[in-house]
């Protein structure tokens, strides 16, 4: 009768370290998956937001429409403030086609809580303030 309680301990016991074996294996490959997805090159628009929103840090950030992305070049403002002011800049151009004010005010507000830019260069149009708000009261 020992005996039998033996061996039925003894397979729980295998069964359970079985099971903590798959489940170390488990959340491993799924932690290094999850890495990879990360790490993979993204492209297009959504790569764009989401780096802006949830990585990028720069010390000038520029925000607008199409025409912050078209018409500020990160590298020309580095160079320029680094030739009038002997420092150097860290310059991302957070633009994105087809978005407005509260686009911009969402980018700076997530770029705000990772690190607080020296300089923000914003591209407002005139449409800009009376466009695309509605009456919430």
């Amino acid at each position: 009768m020992k005996n039998g309680y033996l061996k039925i301990l003894v397979n729980i016991a295998i069964l359970l370290v079985i099971l903590v074996v798959l489940d170390i294996m488990v959340g491993f490959a799924g932690e290094k998956c999850m890495l990879w997805i990360n790490k993979a090159p993204h492209d297009g628009d959504a790569a764009l937001t989401n780096y802006d929103l949830n990585a990028a840090s720069p010390d000038v950030a520029i925000l607008g429409s199409s025409t912050a992305i078209c018409h500020y070049d990160p590298e020309i403002i580095h160079d320029s403030l680094y030739y009038y002011t002997g420092k150097e800049y860290d310059v991302f151009n957070m633009g994105m086609s087809a978005q407005r004010l509260a686009y911009e005010y969402c980018a700076l507000g997530s770029l705000v809580d990772r690190k607080v830019p020296k300089i923000v260069i914003i591209d407002v149009w005139a449409s800009y303030l009376s466009e695309g708000f509605q009456d919430i009261s």
